[in-house]
C-alpha cells in the first residue's frame, strides 16, 4: 500500500476497498494550503469558540479564502469546497473518521495503526474496509483527544489507554505505545434508541418473553443482563426501561456513559478511576438519592459486581439493573462468586437475562451474525448456580419460548413475586403474559419510536 496523503498526517491509501470515505485527494500544494489553513484556524479558535460543525465549516470557508487572498492563490468552485471541507476536518473535527461516524448504517470502527486502512462494521454486511487511514502519531493523537474533549480526558505516553463517549453517544476506546501500535475502537449508537417492540420485530426476543419482561419490569425485581461482548445487552438494558413509568427517578452509576433512556427524572454518576471515585463510592452516595430504579451500568470488575450487589441487597430501589460479560447464567453466577460475592446474596438477582451474538454460516455470505436472548433465569435459592429457566432459546427453531414445565415456572421466586405484585394467581399471569405479547406485536408491526412506545405501555 501507498501513502498519498502526507503533510496533514492522514488521508487516502492506495489499495482494496471495500469502502470509499467520499474525500479526494490532495497534491502536495494543495495539503500545504490546508496546512496554512489551519495554522491560521487555530489562531482565530482561541479568541472565536467554535461549537458545531457548521460553524468550524463557514469559519474554515472564511480562512481558505483569506489565505488564499494574502497567498494570491486561484481555486476554482470544487477546489474551493473540498480543501475547505479538509480544513474543517483537520482542524476541528477528526479527521476522516468524522465523515465515518456519519454514516448511519456504520456500527463500528477500527483503526488497526499508522500506515493502515480503517475498516467500518456495515449493519448487514460485516467489516470492510476503506480507503483511508492515519498517518502520523501526531494527527492520530489530535484526533483522539478531540473526540474526548468534552470529558476532560486526554490520551497521552503517560496516560496510553483512553475510554470516552462522544457527544452523539458513540463509544471510544483508544491506545498508544506501548500498549498498542495506535489503535482506535468506535462503537456506534443509534440516535434513535430500539424499543422494546423492535426487539421483537428483530428477533432479538420473542414477543412472549418481552410481555414476562414488562412484568418483571414493573415489580420490585432486580435484573442483569448477562452476554458477550457486542451482543446488544446495553440496547436490550434501555429498551426494557420502555416498561418504566416516565415519572419514576432513576440513578444511573457508570464508568462510561451508555445507558439512554427517555425519563425526565434521570441522574447520571460517572465514576473516575482517576480521581478516585470508585463505583462503591457512587452506590454510597445514590442511597441518600431517594432512587425508583438504579442502573449499575456495565460491572466488570470485582468492586463494581460488589457495588451493583450491595445496591439490591440495600433495598434502595424498586429495581437495581447492570451488564455482565457472561454467556449462560450459571456462568454469570460464578463468575459473581469468584469477585468475591457471598453465594446467600446472589438470590437478591431476580432475573439473569442472556442475550449472545449468535453466528450462523450462510453459503456465499460466510458468517452472518445475530443477536440473541437465549436465556432467561433465575439463580437457584440453595445452589446459585443451578438456575431456574423461565425462557429457553432453541438454537435450531431460533426462538425463545416459555419453559413447557410451567410449573416449574410458578414454583420460582419472581413468578411469587409478580402474583404479589399484580394480584393475580397463575392462570391470571399467564393470560396478561399472552394479552401483553399481543400489545408488544401489535407495536411492533406499526414500528412505533420509543415515546410513542412509552405512551402505549403506559396507557395499556
Amino acid at each position: 500500500m501507498m501513502k498519498m496523503a502526507f503533510a496533514i498526517g492522514w488521508g487516502k491509501i492506495s489499495g482494496p476497498c471495500d469502502y470509499k470515505v467520499g474525500l479526494g485527494e490532495l497534491s502536495e500544494e494543495e495539503e500545504e494550503l490546508v496546512l496554512k489553513c489551519a495554522d491560521e484556524f487555530a489562531n482565530r479558535a482561541k479568541t472565536q469558540e467554535i461549537r458545531s460543525e457548521e460553524a468550524a465549516l463557514e469559519a474554515a470557508y472564511q480562512i481558505v479564502d483569506f489565505v488564499c487572498g494574502i497567498e494570491g492563490i486561484e481555486l476554482d468552485s470544487d477546489q474551493r469546497d473540498y480543501i475547505s471541507n479538509y480544513v474543517m476536518l483537520h482542524s476541528w473535527g477528526f479527521a476522516f473518521l468524522q465523515i465515518l461516524l456519519k454514516d448511519k448504517k456504520i456500527e463500528e470502527i477500527a483503526v488497526l495503526g499508522l500506515g493502515k486502512p480503517a475498516y467500518v462494521y456495515i449493519r448487514g454486511a460485516g467489516w470492510k474496509q476503506t480507503d483511508f487511514g492515519f498517518f502520523s502519531e501526531n494527527s492520530y493523537i489530535d484526533a483522539i483527544n478531540k473526540m474526548s474533549r468534552t470529558l476532560g480526558r486526554r490520551i497521552t505516553y503517560q496516560n496510553p489507554r483512553l475510554n470516552a463517549i462522544l457527544p452523539d453517544g458513540t463509544r471510544l476506546h483508544a491506545s498508544i505505545p506501548p500498549v498498542s501500535k495506535f489503535e482506535i475502537t468506535l462503537r456506534k449508537f443509534s440516535a434513535n434508541p430500539i424499543t422494546a417492540p423492535q426487539l421483537a420485530m428483530l428477533k432479538t426476543a420473542s414477543a412472549e418473553s418481552l410481555a414476562f419482561l414488562w412484568l418483571a419490569m414493573q415489580s420490585d425485581s432486580n435484573m442483569l443482563i448477562a452476554g458477550n461482548t457486542a451482543s446488544g445487552k446495553t440496547t436490550t438494558l434501555n429498551a426494557l426501561f420502555n416498561f418504566i413509568p416516565l415519572n419514576e427517578r432513576v440513578v444511573v452509576l457508570e464508568e462510561t456513559p451508555e445507558i439512554n433512556i427517555p425519563h425526565p427524572h434521570m441522574t447520571r454518576m460517572i465514576a473516575v478511576s482517576e480521581l478516585g471515585i470508585s463505583m462503591q463510592d457512587l452506590v454510597a452516595d445514590s442511597l441518600r438519592m431517594r432512587p425508583d430504579r438504579v442502573i449499575v451500568g456495565e460491572v466488570r470488575t470485582r468492586q463494581e459486581t460488589e457495588g451493583f450487589i450491595e445496591s439490591i441487597l440495600s433495598g434502595q430501589a424498586r429495581g437495581t439493573y447492570a451488564t455482565y460479560h457472561a454467556k449462560s447464567a450459571k456462568e454469570a453466577v460464578l463468575r459473581m462468586k469468584s469477585c468475591g460475592v457471598l453465594e446467600i446474596d446472589i438470590p437478591a438477582i431476580d432475573l439473569i437475562v442472556v442475550q449472545r451474538r449468535i453466528g450462523r454460516y450462510e453459503k456465499g455470505k460466510g458468517i452472518v451474525e445475530s443477536r440473541r436472548i437465549v436465556q432467561i433465569s433465575q439463580p437457584g435459592t440453595d445452589e446459585p448456580e443451578k438456575v431456574d429457566d423461565i425462557f429457553i432459546y432453541d438454537y435450531k427453531l431460533d426462538c425463545l419460548s416459555m419453559n413447557p414445565d410451567k410449573k416449574a415456572v410458578s414454583a420460582t421466586r419472581i413468578w411469587q413475586k409478580l402474583r404479589n405484585t399484580f394480584d393475580m394467581g397463575d392462570e391470571g399471569l399467564f393470560a396478561e403474559i399472552k394479552k401483553r405479547e399481543k400489545k408488544i406485536t401489535e407495536m411492533g408491526k406499526k414500528g412505533l419510536e420509543m415515546e410513542k412506545v412509552v405512551k402505549e405501555v403506559k396507557d395499556f
